[in-house]
């Protein structure tokens, strides 16, 4: 995890990824800054490009990421809850068995076959003198 400089540093970023503008993030991070507009958006960018900075926003938009994606695990235990649930559709049900059987792989078919591996290459020499 990326250490920041500060607290302050910390908050900007964090507002960020809560979807505010760098100019809004910048504002309430540093709430005694008095500058213009103009010159809040020059010290946010030149902030957010810090090294640092821009390493733990990568960070924190990761973390955002893998908490939003369910595990195959998460999925197969969803999916149990909808087939053991007393609400719900048997074709909802049905469906549900069905995805979990592929994800466990119940459905994998074996196929035996015969191959011939023999190979014939055919060579043929021109004589041109």
């Amino acid at each position: 995890m990326a250490t920041l400089d500060n607290a302050r540093h910390e908050r900007f970023i964090q507002n960020i990824v809560k979807g505010m503008t760098q100019r809004q993030a910048y504002k309430d991070a540093f709430p005694d800054n008095n500058s213009n507009d103009k010159t809040v958006d020059e010290l946010a960018s030149r902030l957010f490009n810090d090294v640092k900075v821009h390493t733990r926003y990568e960070e924190l938009l990761e973390e955002l990421e893998d908490k939003s994606i369910m595990s195959a695990k998460d999925r197969m235990k969803w999916l149990t809850n909808l087939i053991n649930g007393e609400e719900g559709y048997i074709s909802d049900k049905l469906k549900s068995i069905d995805i979990l059987n592929k994800m466990s792989g119940e459905y994998i078919t074996k196929i035996e076959a015969e191959v011939d591996n023999t190979v014939n290459i055919n060579i043929q020499i021109d004589d041109e003198e």
